[in-house]
């Protein structure tokens, strides 16, 4: 189409609109919001847009989920798992502890030492984890400084006691009810450390399917918009180029086979618009130079005439005058 109006300059294009409108036919303005190149022009600009606009928040939404499944894959899970851990450590450090503490014997210390051991490298493991939380950063905080003051006030304390030698029972259940209530409280803590980071867990959880669900949006709402793009502009571009193009294809070929009393006629997209103008241009030319060339053969056999008569004439007078001699 683009070649077609670069095959009119401006000024043939002014005289074959001022042709046409001399010769009767309506006057062609066709606004420039009628081109189909402006009409592929829009149409892929907005798909374009549609496509930027379904990428931008596919990137952000993956941003988003990145975020989400990191903070929860690499830290929070982990961080469960490993709070977990140190319970079952404590558990084994108390069991050691008692078992010590009532029979003197230090193959029950084993699985104290072997506790501690696993406590501390758990901790750190806590630590360097980052917990965003606030609140869970302080029910950790709670957890190491509720291990520390049971393993000074009570495992420590309790093994040193045995160690100095036997103890009465009223001595070793003093002792026991004492580390129980501090136990307790360690134990506590590491719950409510646990049920911090599982209630973590649900939240990112059910960000991450919001924003899944954000992305499925609008992943499908660019997608609609790029089928209705398409809609309209397939119904934009069949009733501005296909129709009129068949009507001017039908039109050229009634006048093509004789009918030259056919107008041309002009709608649609400027660039039909401008080839029926040119055609009908062509049209009434040809009906001129018709008209002309009858009139001219009209006028041409007028002269012949007068000439064969005057030569009759010439002949019969000549004929004459010599009889008269």
């Amino acid at each position: 189409m683009v070649t077609v109006m670069t095959a009119f300059p401006r000024g043939r294009r002014d005289k074959a609109s001022s042709e046409h409108d001399a010769n009767g036919h309506s006057d062609l303005r066709i606004a420039t919001s009628r081109s189909v190149r402006r009409w592929v022009t829009a149409g892929i600009v907005l798909l374009v847009a549609a496509l930027g606009l379904s990428a931008i928040g596919t990137f952000a939404e993956g941003r988003v989920l990145s975020s989400i499944k990191h903070q929860s894959r690499t830290v929070l899970r982990p961080a469960q798992v490993t709070a977990a851990e140190l319970l079952s450590s404590y558990i084994d450090q108390e069991t050691g502890v008692r078992g010590f503490l009532l029979t003197g014997k230090t193959l029950y210390l084993a699985p104290y030492k072997a506790g501690r051991r696993d406590a501390a490298s758990q901790q750190a493991t806590l630590a360097e984890l980052k917990i965003e939380d606030p609140s869970a950063r302080r029910e950790l905080a709670g957890v190491i400084a509720a291990g520390t003051a049971w393993e000074t006030q009570i495992a420590q304390p309790q093994i040193a006691l045995r160690r100095s030698g036997p103890l009465t029972q009223q001595q070793v259940n003093a002792l026991a009810l004492a580390g129980k209530q501090k136990f307790d409280a360690l134990r506590e803590r590491l719950t409510d450390l646990s049920s911090r980071l599982g209630v973590l867990i649900a939240v990112e959880q059910k960000r991450n399917d919001r924003a899944q669900s954000i992305s499925e949006a609008t992943t499908l709402s660019a997608l609609s918009l790029a089928l209705l793009i398409a809609a309209v502009s397939m119904f934009s571009l069949h009733r501005l180029l296909s129709r009129p193009l068949t009507r001017l294809v039908a039109d050229v070929q009634e006048v093509a086979d004789g009918d030259f009393d056919r107008p041309i006629g002009s709608s649609g997209a400027t660039e039909i618009a401008l080839i029926a103008a040119a055609a009908e241009a062509m049209r009434q030319k040809l009906i001129q130079h018709s008209t002309d060339l009858s009139e001219a053969r009209r006028a041409l056999t007028l002269t012949e005439e007068r000439d064969r008569i005057a030569s009759d004439l010439h002949r019969t007078t000549i004929k004459q005058v010599y009889a008269l001699g």
